[in-house]
């Protein structure tokens, strides 16, 4: 037997597959900031310039590798002083140079790093956040398993009715961020050594839009 579509007028079937990975993160990015404040914009910088050199030597000198260590954004804007019935008065110049630091696998660093940077003059810690480094390859596994599930719902939908796949006439892939990131926010300086941490697990996700043309089994002739 052999599946013959109509040529004019193909029945279709639309079905959306899912593929879930779940998989635990092997990184944590620790957020922060070295913040100056001077009357003088170019001290400001200047003296930001030296304390973030301070942090990132510390770092690297704890074991972190330099490409782990990103710039993810430095802004220098004027500060105002505001009285009730007088203009906006200028006081001075904040410069604020946020670090982003990835620490791979061992998450008893992490403790490390923030008591590290803060000791070499970082005055803000923003959080903590987990990721995976191999995300593409896990997305990957996702997709194949979302279009396994959209013809395995076909064939599942059609077999009782005694119909069957001819071909796969169209197929769009879509993907998504995990749920829920696991993050964590610190209100000032952990203890030393850093408290546990306890990153959970994240699931990817990717769905498929299949469309398939269908039709009832005939005998060849």
């Amino acid at each position: 037997e052999q599946l013959v579509a109509d040529a004019e007028n193909p029945k279709k079937l639309f079905v959306v597959g899912t593929g879930v990975i779940e998989a635990e993160p092997d990184m944590g990015i620790v957020n922060g900031s070295i913040v100056t404040q001077e009357e003088e914009a170019a001290v400001s910088q200047s003296k930001n310039d030296e304390c973030s050199k301070r942090v990132i030597e510390a770092l690297l000198d704890l074991g972190i590798p330099k490409e782990d260590i990103k710039t993810s954004s430095y802004n220098v804007n004027p500060v105002y002083s505001y009285r009730s019935g007088e203009d906006p008065k200028l006081i001075g110049y904040k410069t604020v140079h946020q670090l982003t630091i990835e620490v791979k696998e061992d998450f008893a660093m992490i403790g490390k790093v923030i008591d590290a940077a803060m000791g070499a003059g970082m005055n803000q810690i923003h959080g903590i956040h987990f990721d995976i480094q191999d995300r593409s390859t896990l997305l990957k596994q996702a997709i194949e398993k979302a279009t396994f599930d959209a013809r395995e719902k076909a064939e599942t939908a059609l077999n009782p009715e005694g119909m069957g796949i001819v071909e796969l006439q169209e197929l769009h892939v879509m993907t998504s961020e995990p749920a829920s990131q696991a993050k964590r926010t610190l209100d000032g300086a952990p203890e030393q050594g850093g408290s546990m941490l306890m990153p959970g697990s994240q699931t990817i996700t990717a769905q498929v839009q299949a469309t398939y043309i269908f039709a009832s089994s005939v005998e060849k002739e």
